[in-house]
């Protein structure tokens, strides 16, 4: 997968993800990296029924997971659940669902993507060599 940048300034975006493809952030946020990669690591567990454009169940699971994985790694502010709430309620509006519900309903999945993130984190540093230490 392709991590790239771009002017998010004249977009609407902050970021995006184009399926098994490219992540693409248009601001300098942990929260809408962690966003972006939620959305890779959710497409990569639900495969065929991950879907393009702004579906309001992949973007509940992507803001909340985002905050999730931002609160699990200690970053209790860039994990900012004032903006996570906001952009939940939006998106169970536009379901026409609360946002309790809406939460609900793809929580397990949200914690699916958030779990396969720490792991493929947790894999990637046991691979790492650890410094032999210096003799004095």
């Amino acid at each position: 997968m392709k991590i790239t940048t771009y002017n998010g300034r004249p977009d609407k975006y902050l970021g995006y993800y184009q399926p098994q493809s490219v992540i693409a952030l248009g601001v300098e946020n942990v929260h809408v990296w962690c966003h972006e990669l939620i959305h890779a690591a959710d497409h990569r567990l639900v495969g065929a029924d991950f879907k393009g454009g702004q579906q309001a169940d992949q973007e509940i699971v992507a803001d909340l997971g985002a905050c999730i994985l931002l609160q699990c790694l200690g970053h209790d502010v860039e994990s900012d659940p004032g903006f996570c709430w906001t952009y939940v309620q939006a998106y169970a509006n536009r379901a026409k669902l609360n946002p309790i519900t809406a939460i609900q309903r793809v929580l397990k999945r949200t914690c699916d993507a958030v779990a396969a993130i720490l792991a493929e984190y947790d894999r990637i540093k046991a691979e790492q060599p650890t410094a032999e230490p210096v003799a004095a």
